[in-house]
């Protein structure tokens, strides 16, 4: 018999290919969505006010909302199943018993650290660690964001974005003028 892994961070790859392959196996076998899938997460990093988001299909429309010109590329969206899946386990790693009802808060005032939120069909919960959160409970965070992240970065984004510089987009970006 196989064990688990000890090194956290190949249990977590193990965990999201575990959901990544059980939604492409509901995704290829389901029948046309619904609003039972209709899925969006949402890690908000208070500290570098930033925000990450991953939706289903049923929720985004992935061709008009790529194709629209925005700000920033924080939206990836995944198939209903896989987002199924990784709501799933992070139910399974805690965030349901830490969770609230409602939005996270957009912005905190210094003392919150991160949230992550749920939005499934028309119910919303959030759960938020700040600097009073339990060594435990930021323990339960950190494995939720891991496989958040671990989603989040191998969904691909093809976000049209606003671009002034032409192909130096993807060039050295500009120097700036020393300050004296």
């Amino acid at each position: 018999m196989i064990s688990a892994p000890h090194d956290p961070r190949v249990r977590a790859f193990v965990v999201v290919l575990r959901a990544l392959l059980l939604g492409l196996v509901v995704a290829c076998a389901s029948t046309p969505t619904n609003s039972a899938e209709r899925l969006r997460v949402t890690f908000r990093d208070y500290t570098i006010d930033r925000h990450f988001e991953l939706a289903s299909e049923s929720h985004t429309d992935r061709v008009s909302y790529y194709s629209q010109v925005r700000d920033d590329a924080a939206r990836k969206i995944q198939h209903d199943g896989v987002m199924r899946a990784l709501t799933n386990e992070l139910e399974r790693q805690g965030y349901k018993r830490h969770a609230q009802e409602g939005n996270a808060p957009r912005q905190s005032g210094g003392i919150l650290r991160g949230s992550l939120q749920i939005e499934d069909g028309e119910h919303t919960s959030h759960w938020v660690v700040g600097r009073g959160t339990d060594a435990q409970e930021r323990i339960d965070f950190n494995t939720c964001m891991q496989t958040f992240f671990e989603l989040y970065n191998a969904s691909q984004g093809l976000q049209a974005v606003d671009n002034d510089r032409g192909p130096a987009f993807f060039e050295e970006p500009p120097t700036r003028p020393r300050r004296r």
